[in-house]
């Protein structure tokens, strides 16, 4: 028996961080530095660390206006904000001005500009983005471009039209 705790007291010693290993190792400085790295990455991509982040771009540059009271006033009223028009898009309720405002408060705060928004709600914000009516504009132009059939028919009537107003 004196040899089983003996066995037992040596294990308990190997698991005490304070008995071996206490200088630490040679990467101890850049592992700290990758998980505080690592930690700052998740802590941005998270809610509140995009909350905090949205709050700071809004309230400016100035370091002094910048304090935690302040950051964290701005930060609900964002999430306020942002979590109203939420609830209206839910209910349906939102107008296309409405459903631009919550693509607003989504951009400022990360997220994709139609998080929140139905199939519906998203296809009519997209529908109204001044973005989308320029890129049909620039396809339709591009389309035209292309030696297709109907692009060739096209061009050779407008250019017939050109030749008979002269």
């Amino acid at each position: 028996m004196g040899k089983k705790n003996n066995k037992d007291s040596n294990k308990s010693i190997r698991k005490d961080p304070n008995k071996f290993n206490t200088s630490g190792t040679r990467y101890v400085g850049k592992l700290a530095g990758a998980i505080k790295e690592a930690n700052e990455r998740n802590y941005n991509k998270s809610r509140a660390g995009r909350l905090e982040n949205a709050a700071k771009e809004s309230l400016g540059g100035d370091r002094k206006i910048q304090t935690p009271t302040t950051i964290a006033t701005r930060s609900a009223l964002l999430e306020n904000n942002r979590n109203t028009l939420l609830s209206k898009a839910k209910a349906n309720t939102l107008n296309s001005g409405g459903l631009n405002n919550l693509a607003k408060a989504n951009r400022q705060l990360g997220f994709n500009e139609t998080t929140g928004m139905g199939i519906k709600e998203s296809a009519q914000y997209q529908a109204t983005r001044p973005e989308m009516k320029r890129d049909l504009k620039k396809t339709k132009e591009r389309l035209f471009k292309l030696p297709t059939i109907t692009s060739l028919l096209f061009n050779a009537l407008s250019k017939s039209d050109e030749k008979l107003s002269k």
